[in-house]
């Protein structure tokens, strides 16, 4: 009821065009008896430059009743493993995405910081059946849109630098 009026409202005030929408989901990736992951998805239009995302993944610890956090996988022995190859992962598809954005791949300047920073806020990670994502979002490294960039962690490299089997 709420988002139908909000829908309508923006019609009605910005000449009522019908281009205009609000999507929500709750999109599951991973579930055992263990362990979930999901991602909660928000999406609207209101006639603005671009439309407005909002992604938030929960993975969660059933047994435990909690959320999982970065540090019931890593310590800080290995992460650094993780970095790196996250770092190269980001630089190679921001390569590939440069010309589009009239951009030389070479420019870019990426550093280990850049990638702890969103790497090591779980809020940013989901699991799938082969792999860990780890989506970085609009506005990293660049700016809106510039590297809508991921990592995707397989579970085999996962498996060497983590504290256990994940997921379980």
């Amino acid at each position: 009821m709420y988002i139908n009026n909000i829908k309508e409202e923006a019609n009605s005030g910005l000449g009522g065009n019908g281009d205009f929408y609000v999507e929500m989901d709750i999109i599951p990736y991973y579930i055992s008896k263990y362990f979930i992951s999901m991602q909660i998805r928000y999406e609207s239009y209101f006639g603005q430059a671009h439309a407005r995302r909002f992604e938030r993944n929960v993975n969660y610890l059933i047994a435990e009743n909690r959320e999982l956090e970065l540090n019931d996988i890593f310590d800080n022995t290995h992460v650094d493993v993780l970095y790196n190859y996250c770092r190269d992962n980001v630089i190679k598809e921001f390569s590939e995405l440069a010309d589009v954005h009239g951009v030389s791949g070479r420019d870019l300047k990426i550093g280990i910081s850049d990638i702890s920073h969103y790497t090591s806020e779980i809020k940013n990670w989901s699991f799938r059946a082969d792999s860990a994502l780890i989506n970085y979002g609009d506005e990293a490294f660049g700016g809106y849109g510039r590297c809508e960039c991921d990592c995707h962690v397989p579970y085999a490299l996962l498996g060497k630098i983590s504290r256990q089997a994940f997921p379980r």
